[in-house]
């Protein structure tokens, strides 16, 4: 149980290091992750690799994500979380991978059914709209402006809600992970042995 003082204290505790991460990450961005960005996308236009690009591209979100909770979690240095973060990537590669490219794909049509809906009624209101009254073009295209507007709004706050999924997703990968590696919920199981809560 947790109320929600706590949590505030607990991300004003680390928040230097989460600037700190998010710091070395933009530099290590710039550098290493332009070289690799130029040469997926040199990869990409040949046939083959262009179902590659999609397998490295949540593969790395995951990773950077794993590294964050690491990083968050323990008192060890950036560079040291990106390597476990790697580690773990690299314990179960295709599962985490896969279940992140399913987890995009379900956000992405949802994405796309909260954009499409508005935008079909307003390419129809456009096309279909005939007034004998003033100037039709300018109302249609004051009302296609109106729905432009609501579809991006519709669509940033979509995005926003969808994308936190993402991180719980991550997350669940990460604590799914760690109890593997450090049995925690099999030792919650021995120390329950002989009491009530058995």
């Amino acid at each position: 149980h947790f109320a929600t003082r706590e949590m505030i204290q607990l991300l004003k505790a680390k928040l230097g290091k989460m600037i700190l991460f998010f710091l070395v990450l933009i530099g290590l961005s710039l550098t290493v992750g332009l070289l690799i960005m130029a040469l997926l996308v040199a990869l990409f236009f040949v046939v083959f690799f262009f179902f590659f690009f999609f397998i490295i591209f949540p593969a790395l979100i995951v990773f950077i994500q794993m590294s964050f909770y690491d990083y968050l979690n323990e008192e060890i240095g950036v560079f040291k979380a990106f390597g476990r973060g790697l580690k773990k990537l690299k314990q179960n590669f295709w599962p985490i991978t896969g279940s992140t490219i399913v987890m995009y794909v379900i956000i992405q049509t949802v994405s796309s059914i909260f954009i499409a809906i508005p935008y079909i009624f307003g390419m129809i209101q456009l096309f279909t709209d005939v007034q004998s009254s003033g100037s039709p073009e300018a109302d249609s295209l004051s009302f296609f402006g109106i729905m432009m507007v609501v579809v991006m709004c519709i669509s940033i706050l979509a995005s926003f809600i969808l994308n936190n999924i993402m991180v719980v997703n991550s997350g669940i990968i990460y604590y799914s992970l760690r109890d593997e590696n450090e049995n925690i919920s099999v030792l919650s199981d021995i120390d329950l042995i002989g009491t009530d809560e058995e």
